[in-house]
């Protein structure tokens, strides 16, 4: 299966033109033509999260899992990592896509943050989000205004582009948030989606490993940090590295019971790299160091 990591090479693949920047492009539907045109595009996977508004539609469409002609307008979304598959008949689409990257949000926090709080961006399905005629038109004059800035030479365009795009994510997590009140399923769906990452990072905790942090989670399980985070608090009330943490005391709580291991093995063991560190850690952790917890334990057992 063909993974694209950069927009050059994705949207020669789709068919389309160059894009904008390598983390970040913005064009209509009408320009990219390959997964309109060749009926069926096999399953493909990506590194970038994907909005389209579709205005108008005159084929059938299947993005893999959703197979029909969806009312008109709607919006598709699409994140890092989806496998994606697409399958059309010969037809007529209008409308506008905007793709940016892990990197285009590196450096703008903001965005990052709703991104992040937006559970409709990492379904793992593509599914048609309706919208009325009068979203549409508004949507549509910020993908302008986007395109606009992302065309002209001003020095500071992309920071233009960014706040069209916090605009536009404002607005779009307004609509879905009336949509989830009148359409049960879509909450349905987010909560499935929640439960179904959560139950890969539990899993991932009880399998041995060396990581301590939420971005080596979050990479492993293929998913934003933030992501991870806001979803372990949805479905716990908790966040991420308060498991992450958990898991790393109980196991060294565990090794400090056995009184043959040196600190520095039991380091070692965990990962550390400096003893001082696994000391750092429990210390913070369990509110006392490993050494008196190793003697309060042969004193009372925990």
């Amino acid at each position: 299966m063909k993974l694209f990591e950069n927009l050059v090479a994705y949207n020669s693949y789709m068919g389309g033109p160059p894009p904008l920047d390598k983390d970040f492009d913005i064009n209509t539907l009408e320009a990219f033509q390959r997964e309109w045109e060749n009926g069926y595009m096999p399953p493909i996977r990506h590194e970038f999260y994907s909005i389209r508004l579709v205005e108008e539609l005159n084929t059938d469409l299947n993005p893999g899992h959703h197979t029909s002609r969806p009312e008109v307008p709607f919006l598709l979304f699409k994140s890092p990592f989806q496998v994606l598959s697409w399958q059309t008949k010969p037809g007529f689409k209008k409308g506008w896509h905007l793709t940016f990257t892990e990197n285009f949000l590196r450096d703008r926090p903001q965005i990052s943050s709703i991104i992040q709080s937006f559970p409709f961006l990492h379904l793992e399905k593509v599914i048609p989000f309706v919208i009325s005629a009068y979203d549409r038109d508004a949507l549509i004059t910020v993908f302008q205004k986007m395109q606009q800035a992302g065309q002209s030479d001003h020095a500071d365009r992309f920071s233009m582009i960014a706040s069209y795009l916090h605009i536009m994510l404002f607005r779009i997590r307004g609509l879905y948030g009336k949509a989830e009140a009148a359409d049960s399923s879509l909450g349905t769906m987010v909560k499935e989606s929640d439960d179904a990452l959560y139950d890969e990072f539990r899993h991932l905790l009880d399998l041995p490993h060396p990581y301590h942090s939420l971005n080596e989670f979050a990479e492993e399980l293929a998913v934003n940090p933030g992501y991870l985070n806001a979803v372990t608090q949805r479905v716990t009330g908790e966040n991420a590295p308060f498991f992450i943490h958990e898991r790393l005391l109980k196991k060294a709580k565990e090794l400090l019971k056995t009184e043959e291991l040196s600190l520095e093995s039991i380091a070692s063991r965990l990962e550390f790299r400096e003893v001082a560190d696994f000391q750092s850690f429990f210390s913070q952790h369990a509110g006392m160091s490993p050494e008196e917890y190793r003697l309060a334990s042969k004193e009372k057992p925990d």
